[in-house]
């Protein structure tokens, strides 16, 4: 399993690695003690990255590099956007510098980063032997930057909703959710039984429209837009998930077909009209406000006979909210569930059985969790209550699904004037 570690004995134990990244080891030396290294593994060490605080908000890069063997194979990628994500919460910018080669500005500025400025002749005059990189002697030394993503303004009332939806105890673990979830793409709904559901129930041409509120990291719209080649439009309010869900329709060639905007879903249901479907999934009710009104607030973003997916657990009609380990009270019996659709006006058209988390619910993805909330004590000891309740009701929740709650996809169609 692809996993990154945060290095902080034996530094020189990587000097390999780092000396790809930079020719000298005096260079090494001046920021390798200071700086936090990372060193991500899949199976054996891949790529290691080392950053500094160089204050005033300002992460820097200052060595990067993959073992030759694994080149183009998108780990520095992967160790780039962990980084990100990991300092999102504190720090305002990355920038770091580079030699000028046409292949190393062209995957950096893939990735968000911007030209600053040079120095030019700086290798030629620093280094008494040519530096190739990508097949091209270096001669400029080149400065980029990249703005991290910062957290929308919303309400206390709201972060409070999401942290009841999402497992959490307090909203206090909000900017610490891009690192803990860094290992996951799918965070909602299974894709496939989302792509599968509109395939099947809305007519597909090139003028169809899907809503997909919070969408998180957009695998649900990416693979929506992918196989229907249809138009989605995907809304979160992490900043981190919308920018990882950019670069992933990019990846699966849809960036034409899809669009992320950042913001709160309860201000996107006041103005987001005549779609042809909307996808609330694995969400909760709570989020806006509560299940009828978020079934009537969904509706008023479809068209006359267009329809809902959403994906929400209930706890069986001869079932008990005692039995329910974690957030209780925010699950329905079904009966109040099909009460609530003939209230709202919606005609249940099918239950698709089956809940999906993406890897969330397999040991696999809670062993994953348990390491970033580790990594996060270590790093925030004062926050490690916080840390141990997230992973807590993780297993508490997975429990439930195993054996109290009915997980379902419903999909509900609005009737026609």
């Amino acid at each position: 399993m692809l996993n990154i570690r945060i290095v902080t004995e034996n530094k020189k134990d990587y000097l390999p690695l780092l000396l790809l990244g930079d020719e000298r080891e005096s260079d090494i030396d001046k920021y390798l003690e200071r700086g936090e290294l990372f060193a991500l593994y899949d199976g054996e060490l891949k790529s290691i990255c080392v950053a500094t605080d160089e204050g005033d908000g300002v992460i820097e890069i200052q060595n990067l590099a993959t073992d030759e063997r694994y080149q183009r194979l998108g780990y520095a990628t992967r160790l780039l956007n962990h980084i990100a994500d990991y300092y999102s919460s504190r720090f305002s910018k990355i920038i770091l510098a580079t030699g000028d080669a046409p292949s190393i500005l062209s995957f950096y500025e893939r990735r968000g980063f911007k030209l600053t400025h040079k120095i030019p002749d700086y290798f030629t005059m620093n280094f008494s032997y040519p530096i190739i990189e990508g097949g091209v002697a270096l001669k400029d030394r080149v400065y980029m930057e990249k703005e991290l993503p910062k957290m929308m303004n919303i309400s206390i009332e709201t972060q409070e909703k999401l942290a009841r939806s999402l497992s959490w105890e307090t909203s206090e673990l909000l900017p610490f959710l891009p690192y803990l979830l860094q290992d996951f793409w799918e965070l909602g709904s299974d894709p496939g039984t989302m792509t599968e559901l509109i395939r099947r129930y809305v007519p597909i041409s090139d003028k169809t429209r899907i809503l997909d509120l919070a969408c998180g990291k957009g695998a649900v719209s990416v693979k929506v837009a992918e196989n229907l080649r249809v138009h989605v439009k995907g809304i979160d309010l992490m900043p981190e998930f919308i920018e990882y869900a950019k670069q992933k329709a990019i990846e699966h060639n849809v960036s034409g077909l899809c669009e992320f905007i950042l913001e709160d879903v309860n201000e996107a249901v006041k103005t987001e009209r005549d779609y042809d479907c909307v996808i609330y999934g694995a969400v909760g009710p709570e989020v806006l406000v509560g299940p009828l009104e978020a079934l009537n607030k969904l509706k008023e973003t479809i068209k006359p006979g267009g329809y809902i997916l959403i994906e929400e657990g209930y706890i069986p009609d001869d079932g008990k909210h005692e039995d329910v380990r974690f957030n209780r009270n925010a699950y329905l019996h079904l009966r109040q569930w099909m009460a609530l659709f003939k209230e709202a006006g919606l005609e249940l058209v099918e239950t698709a059985s089956g809940y999906s988390e993406g890897v969330l619910d397999s040991d696999t993805g809670l062993s994953a969790i348990t390491a970033r909330a580790n990594e996060l004590m270590e790093k925030h000891p004062d926050k490690k209550a916080i840390f141990e309740g997230y992973v807590r009701n993780q297993q508490n929740e997975y429990e439930d699904i195993d054996s109290t709650i009915v997980c379902v996809t419903w999909v509900l169609r609005k009737k026609d004037k």
